[in-house]
């Protein structure tokens, strides 16, 4: 834009055949042959690079499809799987019941064998403490059931004394004080 003003300019002053005006003629047809190669050159790098991402979709959507029927392969091959699974518990519950009879038959035969559902699981362990008796909760038991027939013993004994029933020297003072009290609120007639 800087050479159109010029050549603007300058075709105002000058002639249209001025070495001038043809020089910046010529320099702005060079710069646009250079735009036009520039922008023909970033056209074919921008199609190569459209046909390379072509050339990768193809090839991401050629390795999905392969993922996809390797997919629904180890889809059927899980199932034939789970089937032969099955099988195979089957056969092992089918040999299972057929060692427990030779097993029952074998301890009808045999005296000294051991019976057909005996097996060892685990060893025992000896415990390092006792399980019972425990000693801490038996002494509090005792000791609250020592506490409450004592309590009900003394009571029993005081009740059938006779004790508990005759009243005793401040409880006799305290009734005569009561009674004095009263005489003396008493109005006389």
């Amino acid at each position: 834009s800087g050479l159109q003003s010029q050549i603007s300019d300058l075709q105002t002053s000058l002639l249209n055949n001025h070495p001038r005006l043809k020089s910046l003629r010529a320099q702005l047809s060079d710069i646009r042959t250079q735009i036009r190669q520039e922008t023909q050159k970033i056209l074919a790098s921008i199609e190569n690079e459209s046909k390379v991402a072509d050339l990768r979709a193809n090839e991401l959507e050629r390795q999905s499809d392969t993922a996809q029927a390797n997919s629904a392969r180890a889809g059927e091959d899980e199932v034939g799987l789970n089937a032969l699974e099955r099988e195979a518990n089957a056969q092992r519950q089918l040999l299972e019941t057929y060692l427990v009879r030779y097993r029952e038959a074998a301890s009808r035969a045999d005296s000294n064998s051991s019976p057909a559902d005996a097996r060892i699981v685990s060893r025992a362990v000896e415990p390092v403490d006792p399980y019972f008796p425990k000693v801490v909760p038996i002494v509090v038991v005792a000791a609250v059931a020592t506490l409450i027939i004592s309590a009900i013993v003394i009571m029993l004994s005081e009740l059938f004394s006779g004790r508990a029933l005759r009243p005793t020297d401040a409880a006799l003072e305290a009734i005569e004080a009561e009674a004095v009290v009263e005489e003396k609120h008493v109005p006389k007639a």
